[in-house]
């Protein structure tokens, strides 16, 4: 089978089964990859026959975009055209972390919850260690006292 061959039946699998825009996209796509794979060395034979049944091809990309998919991606099944790029762009969005903005009042709850939290780690520390520096601080200063007087 030649590179013609390859596209035109795939072509054939595709029409009627995904909007002519698709089918014109994975057309184009497969033809671009056969020339680059025929650039670097390889046979036209064997770039195809790595390939497989263009039927094959057809019927995974009419299943990947098939029922809704048609609407999710911007094509309209009654007349096979391309709406827009809004779902792409919908899509990316939805890919990239989401960001939570809490607002006036809400904001300032977490903001005090947040501060009640160290103040309350904070005072706990403290009191933790408060006999120790105060029993430390009462030892230093008789040493200190005595020191002076056994002098």
């Amino acid at each position: 089978m030649s590179k013609q061959e390859f596209l035109d039946k795939l072509r054939a699998a595709l029409s009627g089964n995904v909007p002519a825009k698709l089918v014109e996209e994975n057309v184009a796509y497969y033809s671009d990859y056969i020339n680059a794979q025929i650039r670097v060395g390889r046979s036209e034979e064997s770039v195809l026959q790595s390939l497989g049944e263009p039927r094959l091809i057809a019927k995974s990309i009419i299943t990947a975009n098939s029922g809704e998919e048609y609407i999710k991606n911007g094509y309209t099944s009654s007349n096979n055209e391309f709406v827009d790029d809004r779902y792409y762009a919908e899509t990316r969005e939805q890919k990239l972390p989401r960001v939570v903005r809490l607002h006036g009042w809400a904001a300032l709850i977490v903001l005090i919850l947040i501060l009640v939290l160290v103040f309350g780690a904070i005072y706990s520390l403290i009191s933790l260690f408060f006999p120790l520096i105060v029993m430390g601080g009462i030892v230093y200063f008789f040493i200190k006292v005595f020191k002076d007087w056994l002098k």
